[in-house]
């Protein structure tokens, strides 16, 4: 399976060449799309009712003067939530089974998540989303010191505009509470 991201760039990463879709729809040979290639999935504000609530925060990610360290390119992503597209999967696994009850399964997911974080340290686009989805499935666990620290290397890998500021904001007052 074959990465693919169309706001960032891994280095050492292979890119997908130029017009590679567009031959690919061309020669008849959509299945390589379809069975090769992922893209990161991407929310816009306008579907942000479509997202998990918790990637609402990836949309208004700036706090106090973060919005003026922004450059002109950002303001495009910067509006918008985006993340890796198997992390968010195991993600997606972890909330649906738990909300349908059922705890095997849902701690499965978990595990094929942190397994997915520790084989890929530097194979993520969004590793700063990624990592704040983390966090949250381990803060739903009661795991709150282990939540922070997923949020605190977050912003170590984003220090600005970062949604994790937000998080850490939110478990800072449910601690206190």
């Amino acid at each position: 399976m074959l990465h693919v991201c169309g706001c960032r760039e891994i280095i050492g990463h292979v890119n997908l060449p130029p017009g590679f879709c567009r031959s690919a729809l061309e020669n008849g040979d959509p299945e390589t799309l379809i069975r090769k290639v992922c893209r990161c999935v991407q929310f816009m504000r306008q579907e942000r009712f479509c997202a998990p609530a918790v990637l609402w925060l990836e949309m208004f990610r700036d706090v106090d003067d973060d919005l003026i360290y922004r450059h002109l390119g950002d303001s495009i992503w910067m509006d918008s939530a985006e993340v890796d597209a198997k992390p968010f999967l195991f993600y997606l696994q972890y909330m649906t089974y738990g909300g349908l009850g059922s705890r095997e399964n849902q701690i499965s997911a978990l595990d094929c998540f942190v397994t997915y974080l520790r084989d890929n340290p530097t194979g993520m686009y969004h590793p700063e989303t990624v990592l704040n989805l983390h966090g949250h499935c381990v803060e739903l666990e009661g795991q709150s010191q282990l939540a922070a620290m997923a949020y605190r290397t977050s912003l170590n890998i984003l220090p600005r505009n970062n949604a994790a500021n937000w998080h850490l904001r939110r478990l800072a007052r449910n601690m206190l509470n």
